[in-house]
Order: C-alpha cells, then structure tokens, then sequence
C-alpha cells in the first residue's frame, strides 16, 4: 500500500509537478534571470533524480533578493522526492524540517495569491508524508487544508491554472487511498 502511494504521488508529481513557462518569475517572485534559470535548473535536476544537484541550485536561488520563499520551496520539493524514493525516515525527518521552515518563511511573506498557493502545495507534500507515516487523521487535516486553499485560490483567482493543476495531484492522491481512508476524508 505505502509503495503504490507512493508511487503515485510521486509519478504525478514529476509527470506535470513542474512548472510552465513564466512560472518561477511570477511565483517565485525572484528578480534575476540567474535566479529564475536556477530554479528551472533545479527542477530539471529533479526530475533526472539528481537530488544532490537540484540541492546545489536551489542554494543558487537564495542569492536573489527574494530568493529565500523560492529556495524553501524547492527544498521542500527536493526533500519531499528524496524521502519518496528512499522511504527512510532519516529523509522523513528532513523533509518535515524544510517544510516546516517553508512554512514560516511564507508566514513571514505578503499574503500574495502566489504565496499563498506554495503554502497549499507544502500542504500537499505535508499529507502524503503523514499518510506514509500512517498518520491518517493527520494527513487528513493537512489534505483537507490544501483543497480548501486550492479551492479558495481557484474562486479567488479564475485565470490562475496552477491551483487546478494542484487539486489534480491531490484528487490523484486520494484516489490511490484505499476506500476506508477516502470515506474517512469525506467525513473530515
């Protein structure tokens, strides 16, 4: 059961987790073209599951002015796969670290549509890692949080794809429950 959600979450997230073009210079919000081929460099990285490499430039990220929302966003990337592909709980711990620390720097931020959608996303991270610790009650919270900002982001914002995108990745997710886990979320 963890393998095939796993498996799924992370399949989904490599298959269209990534961003369009324009996305990092209006999400991330960083001001140098160094920064913003830097972040496509380290979903490329990624998505070839060269981990190290993808953690090396998003270290370049942070050098931007307003780097430090994007580097925290795709630490929390970068560790959420690692963990995935691992399963160890050594990976576990530091994916719950940068997520944690994402959270508190998009707390420090503006309440922008932008942050508050990498907030959604870390939420959606943040379910699939509960339900690989079997931690049901609390990815269902997390899961349940992630839809209600997506949902808000998507009336909020209409011409903004990139919640749609999000709440498929999470239907994907529930989707792979077995049925007692997706009647328990219909329920929180």
């Amino acid at each position: 059961m963890k393998h095939i959600l796993r498996g799924a979450i992370l399949g989904a997230w490599l298959l269209v987790g990534c961003p369009q073009a324009g996305w990092a210079q209006r999400l991330l919000d960083v001001e140098t073209a160094a920064a913003e081929q830097a972040i496509w460099d380290t979903y490329s990285a990624v998505v070839h599951l060269q981990l190290g490499e993808a953690k090396r430039f998003a270290n370049a990220v942070e050098a931007d002015p307003n780097g430090a929302m994007a580097a925290a966003y795709l630490r929390s990337a970068i560790a959420m796969v690692q963990a995935f592909i691992t399963g160890a709980p050594s990976d576990y711990d530091a994916f719950w670290v940068v997520s944690d620390r994402l959270k508190a720097v998009v707390r420090e931020q503006n309440a922008t549509q932008w942050q508050r959608y990498v907030d959604a996303e870390n939420n959606i991270y943040r379910t699939a890692a509960h339900m690989e610790a079997e931690r049901v009650i609390r990815a269902a919270w997390a899961g349940r949080d992630a839809y209600k900002q997506l949902k808000a982001l998507h009336k909020d914002f209409p011409a903004m794809k990139e919640p749609m995108k999000s709440l498929g990745l999470l239907h994907i997710a529930i989707g792979s429950l077995p049925t007692g886990y997706q009647k328990l979320l219909r329920i929180v």
